[in-house]
């Protein structure tokens, strides 16, 4: 993992997302989505339901692995590059509920990939902010 010099007023440094993706920001920091995103979590868990969780373009799924932490029943991190290995570091303590899947979501497939690794198409959170504007 490469790092550069600061970028932002945040003090965000160039950890790459994936070549020509620029930086993978959810590895530095939790933004408001974010810890909206745990909040809903733990609620589900609240009320006595699962929280599945479907974090698409997850980079190295440090957000997918911070909802496991928060609870998550299950934990799904999805993105173009193979970050399989940085996932499974960061959730080693609930390996068991956390699955990389990497895929291209400009493809047709992506779905049937997720369910083919994760056994599951239903989710209680689906987290999408960082891939849209790529």
């Amino acid at each position: 993992m490469q790092v550069t010099a600061i970028l932002n007023s945040y003090q965000d440094k160039l950890i790459q997302a994936g070549e020509g993706y620029g930086a993978d920001i959810a590895v530095q920091r939790q933004d408001e989505l974010d810890l909206k995103s745990e909040q809903q979590v733990r609620s589900l868990l609240a009320m006595g339901r699962a929280a599945r969780v479907l974090d698409l373009g997850a980079g190295r799924g440090a957000q997918a692995a911070r909802l496991l932490r928060a609870g998550a029943s299950l934990s799904v991190a999805v993105d173009i590059h193979g970050f399989a290995d940085d996932f499974a570091h960061l959730t080693s303590a609930a390996r068991g509920r956390a699955v990389f899947v990497q895929t291209d979501l400009n493809s047709e497939d992506w779905p049937e990939d997720i369910r083919a690794a994760a056994n599951e198409t239903e989710f209680d959170v689906v987290i999408f902010q960082r891939t849209i504007h790529y």
